[in-house]
């Protein structure tokens, strides 16, 4: 469709200036959340709203697009010359691609990590994850690709903001009033721009070298700090390899009225254990993915999900570390150690029965907790009784 107006659309101006926005808040908020050091609790809800804010930017940038392509722009001045009019036509074409490969990189970044925790738009809207490999390397790879748009925006921002000054304080075309408009919406356009820069330079001057002044840089809860991993030990006599297939926690709390079931499949660590003398040769050091959480409530899983229970993005990771291993009966043996849930650790006492046979062993072993004591489900007080039952299958060497 052509015209012969001198200005944009209505339509085209609202949404030049609303993505605008949007992503100079963008560019501000994803350096924030990454330098400032945000308190534990903010991090996951900064970084599902960033996310939130991108796919915006992506539905709008592709609105915009489609809109483009039906209506043709106003026509550039005259007096233009060649060169300038190819520079503008590639700045729009390049501004385009930045538009929708920044949200769209940021979408495959969180769509590859391990973690894979889930994305609800704005805490309504679940998005699906793009259909990539899970994989740490390939994620950070497109995490680096989303900072590096994320900066090419910026330079070609301030490139396309000093063109249209250019045009309207030395050229004294119409360049810069064909997407603001006359009076209040060339002072307002103008004004928002120097605004926009003055807050993304005064952001990254105050929040940069946070490690030095001993903030360290915010983690992504789609690369959240975890428990490292422990090493496989030397195979040995008492020594035992953990069989995943055969080996889960699963935990019972009451939540929302209802009583709620969840299982914890991803467990790895190192367990030494002499049957006949756990006293003086035994430890339990395991490692649970919070991730890894299963169930056929989709109401426990996304809870578990939020920071006010296990807040699976920001603590991946459960931890429980025993050094402590006494008998208990002919079967029964009871692990005194350390559980950690949420960077909170607590001592406990964990009974548990073992049955061996050959090279395979088999242990089941429970305890009940005050899952508030873990900072877990303030939100819901009624009954904070927490059961936790273990089985483990491993073999020996």
């Amino acid at each position: 469709m052509s015209t012969t107006e001198k200005s944009y659309s209505t339509i085209a101006r609202l949404l030049h200036w609303l993505i605008a926005f949007l992503i100079i808040g963008q560019i501000i908020g994803g350096w924030l959340m990454t330098h400032e050091g945000l308190p534990e609790g903010m991090i996951y809800d900064a970084f599902q709203l960033h996310k939130s804010f991108g796919f915006l930017v992506l539905f709008l940038s592709l609105v915009r697009l489609a809109w483009r392509l039906m209506h043709r722009p106003p026509p550039l001045p005259a007096g233009m010359k060649g060169w300038e009019t190819f520079v503008s036509k590639v700045t729009h074409i390049v501004f385009y691609g930045l538009m929708i490969g920044l949200p769209l990189t940021g979408w495959i970044h969180v769509s590859a990590s391990p973690l894979e925790i889930p994305t609800v738009a704005f805490g309504t809207l679940p998005v699906p994850h793009l259909p990539v490999p899970v994989d740490g390397a390939f994620s950070e790879l497109f995490g680096g690709f989303h900072e590096f748009l994320a900066f090419s925006t910026l330079g070609l921002l301030a490139l396309h903001v000093g063109a249209a000054f250019k045009h309207h304080f030395v050229e004294k075309d119409d360049v810069l009033i064909r997407m603001s408009g006359q009076g209040i919406g060339k002072v307002l356009a103008m004004g928002f721009a120097c605004l926009a820069f003055l807050g993304i330079l005064i952001t990254m001057v105050s929040f940069t070298g946070g490690e030095e002044e001993g903030h360290g840089t915010a983690p992504s809860p789609e690369t959240a700090h975890s428990t490292p991993a422990i090493t496989a030990p030397v195979a040995g006599e008492h020594s035992w390899q953990i069989i995943p297939e055969e080996t889960f926690v699963e935990v019972g709390v009451f939540a929302e009225d209802a009583p709620r079931q969840a299982r914890f499949t991803d467990i790895t660590g190192v367990i030494t254990l002499d049957p006949d003398a756990p006293e003086t040769t035994g430890l339990i050091d395991v490692t649970i993915k919070t991730l890894s959480i299963e169930s056929d409530d989709h109401l426990t899983v996304n809870s578990a999900v939020n920071e006010g229970w296990l807040n699976i993005g920001r603590f991946p990771d459960a931890h429980f570390l025993s050094e402590t291993i006494r008998k208990d009966g002919n079967d029964g043996y009871i692990a005194t150690g350390v559980l950690t849930l949420k960077d909170v650790s607590l001592d406990i006492d964990l009974p548990f029965t073992l049955e061996i046979s050959g090279d395979h062993a088999s242990a089941e072993g429970g305890i009940t907790v005050n899952r508030l004591d873990f900072d877990i489900g303030r939100v819901d007080t009624e009954d904070p009784e927490t059961v936790i039952n273990i089985s483990v299958g491993a073999r020996k060497g």
